[in-house]
């Protein structure tokens, strides 16, 4: 096998211990950054985005507060009404002039009509602009500002309805303003940004327009763009993008950009310049490239200093153990490492001390085992005789083991019996003591048998009187019932009369004639009421019958009810004469089973105490048995122990005399 030198394993430890390790350390810091890096970049250059979509609004903005500013002004209101073209030009048309950054102005009525524009832009040189539909947006919706494609190319327009300052007044028609979007306009939003800012589209006469004039950043990423979105007449989705132009790197967004209709009519592009991440990367580029040339560095110093320290007095240690090896322990350790004050010095003397040592033993042991070799057979022929008394001693002992085993078994034989009689003894008193207890739980049984038939002779005595009292009130209600029956029978009589009454009050009612109608009816009424007193009271004649009926049938069975109660009063006195009698009865018994139980514990007693000592004879038997058996055992032990001896002995006088030759070699 190929050797692998202790220098070669500690460089490599170093180089995977210190080196691997500020390796990796370095590109998870080098990724982490540039990807912590990368998003901070994507965020810029989403907030640059977002500001320079803000600018465009303000411009838009700007505009706006410009045109309504001019739109709401009373004078020129009238002029519109008046057709004032001269007031018209000087006031509002000239605008163009006046108002910076202004590149036209549209002035038309709501049939889209031009009154009146300024700025020479061909798409409001026409007599009528309804095809563009600024006119009919700022009537329907209102002031309105946005992009729109023009000949020119793309420009900010603002269309305000045309009325007095208050806007109160009616509106004869809409002022548009108008500014281009040009390299100037986009060069002012970058400067304020700090990006680069560019716009794209093919409508009008527009192309690319570029803010610094360098370069347009991804244009074939942005014209792709463009041609999607126009061919699905919808805006598409940003897209952002990194590059490098003329070695500087670059984060570009675009972004689809519409008109005031909300058609895509263009795509705006904003670069952003990464000049901090790049610095960033170079650096740590840099840096990693520094850190790992100190490391290699660092590994050749203390690789020199290994060799130097380590390596070298290790080889010379190395040449001293050979020698040592070789049966030469005269041999004297390397000086040079004897002087050093660290590990290796105190290796070098241990081991100097460790071979003297050895040295001076092994002169021991060369004289030790001249004289332990005759020592050796000696002891030999002394073991020899020792195994011949153990054989013996082993023989006498098994014969004894013999004996006690015998008697043993009879002392077992006798402890089975005796306690076969135990056993069956105190199954008698278990069983006696368990009758007793039964014979006392039935006693209480019967006890409380007695007590719950006294508690229910009391009760039904209870419910005896109570049927009694139910008797006389039924009784007492019977002649109640009677009197309602008569009361019932002089309401019938009562209205019998009255309806006697009623008819002769009738027949006088008749003879009366006229003056007697009234009284007629009263008459025939009274006799009505008569005929239903007659009824109602047959009526509770009948039911006050009914009832009295079943009063009657109730009562005799409240009758029949009390006797039964009377009769089971008596049947469970008697009953509880007779629990009475077999409590006594379970009494007697209960006496006769303690006493029984008592001689039976004698006699248990007394059966424990013989088990007992036939038990003990037993042990003292098995005792003796073991103890036989453990003097015998030892005996053999001590035989086999003896013949291990003789053997060891015959073994160790071999390797003595071997000892003795091997030991020449270092004499």
């Amino acid at each position: 096998m190929r050797s692998f030198s202790v220098r070669s394993q500690i460089i490599l430890l170093i180089a995977v211990v210190l080196l691997a390790p500020i390796t990796g350390i370095g590109l998870y810091y080098y990724h982490s950054i540039t990807s912590k890096l990368e998003v901070m970049d994507r965020g810029a250059t989403d907030e640059s985005a977002a500001s320079v979509e803000g600018m465009l609004t303000i411009l838009s903005s700007h505009v706006m507060d410009v045109t309504v500013t001019n739109s709401h002004w009373g004078d020129y209101r009238t002029a519109m009404l008046t057709h004032d073209l001269e007031w018209i030009t000087d006031n509002v048309a000239g605008a163009v002039d006046i108002i910076p950054n202004l590149d036209f102005t549209v002035s038309a009525d709501y049939d889209g009509n031009v009154v009146l524009q300024s700025g020479d832009v061909a798409d409001f040189m026409v007599p009528n602009i309804s095809k563009l539909g600024i006119v009919q947006k700022a009537k329907a919706d209102g002031d309105f500002s946005g992009l729109l494609v023009t000949n020119k190319g793309i420009a900010f327009i603002a269309a305000s309805k045309i009325t007095d300052e208050e806007n109160k007044l009616s509106s004869p028609g809409v002022l548009i303003f108008g500014r281009l979007l040009n390299a100037d306009a986009l060069s002012g939003i970058a400067s304020t940004v700090g990006v680069d800012v560019s716009f794209y589209s093919k409508l009008g006469d527009t192309g690319w327009i570029d803010s610094d004039k360098t370069g347009v950043k991804e244009a074939a990423a942005a014209e792709k763009l463009y041609d999607d979105q126009m061919k699905s007449n919808s805006p598409g989705h940003p897209i952002i993008a990194s590059l490098n132009q003329a070695d500087h790197p670059y984060s570009v967004k675009m972004l689809s950009v519409t008109d005031y209709a909300g058609k895509p009519i263009g795509v705006l592009s904003v670069a952003r310049e990464l000049r901090v991440s790049s610095e960033v990367a170079s650096g740590l580029s840099k840096l990693s490239l520094q850190a790992g040339a100190a490391a290699l560095i660092l590994i050749a110093i203390i690789g020199f200093f290994i060799e130097r320290r380590i390596i070298t007095p290790l080889k010379r240690i190395h040449a001293y153990l050979k020698q040592v090896a070789e049966g030469r322990l005269s041999a004297q350790a390397p000086a040079g490492e004897l002087k050093r004050r660290d590990e290796i010095g105190f290796i070098t003397g241990t081991l100097q001390t460790t071979v003297s040592d050895l040295h001076g033993i092994v002169k021991g042991i060369e004289t030790t085992s001249t004289s332990a070799s005759g020592t050796a057979a000696v002891l030999s022929g002394e073991t020899e005789e020792t195994r011949a008394g153990i054989g013996q001693i082993v023989d006498h002992m098994h014969m004894l083991t013999e004996g006690a085993e015998a008697q043993l078994v009879g002392a077992a034989s006798g402890t089975k019996a005796m306690s076969g009689i135990a056993d069956g003894i105190q199954q008698i008193f278990e069983r006696t003591i368990s009758v007793t207890h039964s014979a006392t739980e039935s006693t209480g049984f019967a006890e409380d048998g007695r007590t719950s038939i006294n508690n229910a002779v009391v009760q039904m005595n209870h419910a005896s009187g109570s049927v009694q009292q139910v008797v006389n009130d039924m009784q007492k209600l019977e002649k109640h019932s009677e009197s309602i029956v008569e009361i019932a029978e002089w309401i019938g009589k009562i209205a019998s009369q009255t309806n006697i009454l009623a008819l002769n009050a009738n027949i006088e009612a008749s003879r009366a004639g006229e003056h007697g109608k009234g009284f007629a009816v009263v008459a025939d009424e009274v006799r009505k009421l008569a005929m239903q007193a007659g009824e109602a009271a047959s009526q509770v004649q009948e039911q006050v019958t009914t009832i009295r009926e079943q009063i009657e049938v109730t009562v005799a069975h409240i009758e029949q009810g009390h006797i039964e109660v009377s009769e089971g009063t008596q049947l469970v006195q008697t009953a509880e004469h007779s629990f009475s009698r077999i409590a006594d009865s379970i009494t007697s018994m209960n006496v006769m089973l303690q006493e029984v139980a008592a001689a039976t514990e004698e006699m248990t007693a007394g059966s424990q105490e013989m088990a007992a000592m036939v038990e003990q004879t037993e042990t003292v038997s098995r005792n003796a048995a073991q103890l036989t058996k453990e003097v015998s055992r030892i005996a053999e032990a001590r035989a086999a122990s003896v013949n291990r001896i003789t053997s060891v002995m015959s073994e160790l006088n071999e390797q003595i005399q071997e000892l003795g030759s091997s030991v020449t070699r270092y004499s």
